[in-house]
């Protein structure tokens, strides 16, 4: 399965067709991903996204238990968490396919609702921060596995429709 064909079961993302688009149109441009941080990042192979992913952990200021739980690896694979950083490709299965399109549309989420660049703090703290309206601190839910990052993604990504209809 292609990282195109998993995204594109993810409710509220790119058809398998649109998804190939995208990323063919994003790794021409350079800009697949800028939008995490700073600094861009492109998806030229699979350990540019694993990057990516451990920079936005990096702006969540996780622990590696933590970053290890919403990967779905095994807390003693620490030593894993240091290559992904430096490139190394996440294992292309397709629960980390899905587990990764929820990581981020979580945060493109957060970059929605919290667009000035006043709030940047917020973006990156919500996940553990109480949240009333979920009833609980976010990352926790997030921990628990693939079923608590979507109810994290699809409570955010019901806020982005609210915010867009208001």
């Amino acid at each position: 399965m292609t990282a195109a064909e998993a995204l594109a079961d993810l409710p509220g993302t790119l058809s398998r067709e649109a998804g190939e688009t995208w990323l063919a149109d994003s790794r021409q441009t350079g800009l697949a991903g800028s939008w995490i941080g700073d600094q861009p990042v492109g998806t030229d192979d699979g350990g540019k996204l694993a990057e990516m992913i451990m920079r936005l952990f990096r702006l969540w200021e996780i622990s590696s238990a933590d970053k290890l739980a919403l990967l779905g690896l095994d807390s003693a694979a620490n030593e894993l968490l240091e290559a992904y950083d430096h490139g190394t490709p996440l294992p292309e299965t397709e629960e980390m396919l899905k587990r990764v399109g929820f990581l981020l549309g979580i945060h493109k989420n957060l970059r929605i609702l919290f667009p000035h660049p006043g709030n940047r703090n917020l973006v990156y703290s919500w996940i553990k921060r109480y949240n009333s309206d979920h009833g609980t601190v976010p990352l926790d839910t997030m921990k628990t596995g693939l079923q608590g990052l979507a109810s994290v993604y699809h409570f955010l990504d019901s806020e982005v429709n609210d915010y867009k209809i208001t």
